[in-house]
């Protein structure tokens, strides 16, 4: 399996100015550095690869697999809101694998405690011969609040007070769970997608 982002988030879930009331900055100086730590903040929790396992506005991701599965695939992204397959057929050429073969279920709303999706081929379902290529099978997976405006407030809180703890902490090295600060986990493990 092969997990690759095709189309990243077109805005950030917080916007500097939530940033500066959480730090109580008033002044202009520090708001491009406060930008930076809101997008570090951000790659730290969001998507499948994040802390939090989910994405938090919208964006999409192809899932490529070498064969066809031939049991429940539970997939890396969740909630996921739309979905969509394709596939190389044995002449190579891409082809969409029609909605009515498979499902993705649940297409979950954005809740705390979403459950992880799951592609599976619906009963009789022939499935297409497929090119002999590394991934010829591509799911597509959409994801992720509409906007910023849709985002959960408590993840919203979350990205305000990570950036703004590594705004003072100013941290040297890679960052690590042990050394955030315990209501901060509190809330990764809150809004955090189990596997």
């Amino acid at each position: 399996m092969r997990l690759t982002r095709t189309a990243d988030p077109a805005v950030l879930p917080v916007a500097v100015a939530d940033v500066k009331a959480y730090l109580r900055i008033l002044h202009a100086d520090e708001d491009e550095t406060i930008e930076l730590m809101i997008g570090a903040a951000v790659d730290y929790l969001d998507g499948p690869t994040g802390i939090l396992g989910r994405p938090i506005i919208s964006q999409t991701w192809e899932v490529a697999l070498a064969e066809w599965p031939t049991a429940d695939l539970p997939l890396p992204l969740s909630p996921v809101s739309s979905a969509a397959v394709s596939y190389d057929d044995a002449e190579g050429v891409d082809q969409a694998l029609s909605s009515d073969a498979w499902d993705v279920s649940p297409l979950a709303s954005l809740g705390t405690n979403a459950a992880r999706p799951v592609f599976a081929f619906r009963s009789d379902t022939e499935r297409p011969v497929l090119a002999d290529t590394p991934f010829p099978v591509r799911i597509s997976l959409t994801g992720g609040a509409a906007d910023a405006d849709a985002v959960l407030q408590g993840v919203k809180t979350l990205v305000i007070m990570l950036a703004g703890y590594w705004f003072e902490s100013k941290p040297t090295g890679s960052p690590s769970l042990a050394d955030l600060p315990p209501a901060i986990c509190a809330m990764m493990a809150r809004y955090r997608v189990p596997l």
